[in-house]
């Protein structure tokens, strides 16, 4: 994937939604003369460029912008997937952590118990 191309894939997508370079930097929180710089091809895209645009526009394709495959846009029901999958993978991460902390806890019980019960009978 060549940053050029890139960037002009960014540059048709923010064209075809009548996105100023103006208003996109203040969307993403990044310098108008840095992302113009990027936009233009004059410096690699950065990665958290890429990053603050798809979370911005979740609705541009970002097989699309790295790879030029597709179409720009997805569907709606696609984005409502994507959306569904990211709170999915972190509601599963959210689970595994709980579980993890339930076993320490559990263990904490457990030495406890070997306490009280070793003073009982002692």
């Amino acid at each position: 994937m060549k940053s050029e191309e890139i960037a002009k894939r960014l540059t048709e997508f923010r064209k075809s939604q009548h996105i100023t370079v103006r208003v996109l930097s203040e969307q993403i929180g990044m310098e108008e003369g840095t992302l113009g710089i990027q936009l233009l091809g004059k410096r690699n895209i950065a990665y958290s460029t890429l990053e603050k645009i798809i979370e911005t526009y979740p609705q541009l394709s970002i097989e699309w912008v790295l790879f030029g495959r597709g179409e720009m846009l997805l569907t709606e029901e696609q984005v409502n997937f994507a959306a569904f999958k990211v709170e999915n993978d972190e509601l599963k991460m959210q689970v595994k952590e709980q579980q993890e902390q339930i076993k320490k806890l559990e263990a904490q019980v457990e030495v406890l118990m070997r306490t009280i019960h070793g003073k009982m009978e002692g």
